[in-house]
């Protein structure tokens, strides 16, 4: 004869929801920088991710220090140059928010378990004034 076992547990939870909307200013901190541009993480969610076409006009990746940097003027006219470095505390405009509810199942490949790839994609700017890295704005 086949027996079924059933357990029935009480669980409390609690759950945070996170979706932002286009045009919406976050903070976070800068975790990578590649020639790809910037990745930015808010401490629950690292799939921030700002393209060097949305970083400060006139940015360069530097090579050899492994960063972005922002060419601009001072108030007096004098070029200089703004390092986007990692750890640094960013203020960004979300531009468009990438959502796959396709990738929430796990897959095995051989002996192991691959967690699927972030259901959730954040496209950001660090364009606009007051945006970029918050210590070039005091």
């Amino acid at each position: 004869s086949t027996q079924s076992t059933w357990a029935w547990v009480r669980v409390e939870f609690r759950e945070a929801v996170f979706r932002p909307f286009p045009s919406e200013v976050l903070s976070g901190k800068v975790i990578r920088s590649t020639p790809e541009g910037v990745r930015v993480s808010m401490g629950f969610f690292h799939e921030i991710n700002v393209p060097p076409q949305l970083l400060p006009e006139v940015s360069e990746y530097e090579t050899t220090s492994g960063l972005w940097s922002w060419r601009t003027r001072d108030e007096d006219g004098t070029l200089i140059q703004l390092d986007i470095d990692l750890g640094a505390d960013v203020l960004f405009q979300v531009k468009e928010v990438w959502i796959d509810n396709d990738s929430t199942q796990q897959a095995i490949v051989g002996d192991s378990v691959v967690e699927p790839p972030f259901p959730m994609r954040i496209t950001a700017s660090l364009q606009a004034e007051g945006l970029g890295v918050v210590s070039w704005w005091d």
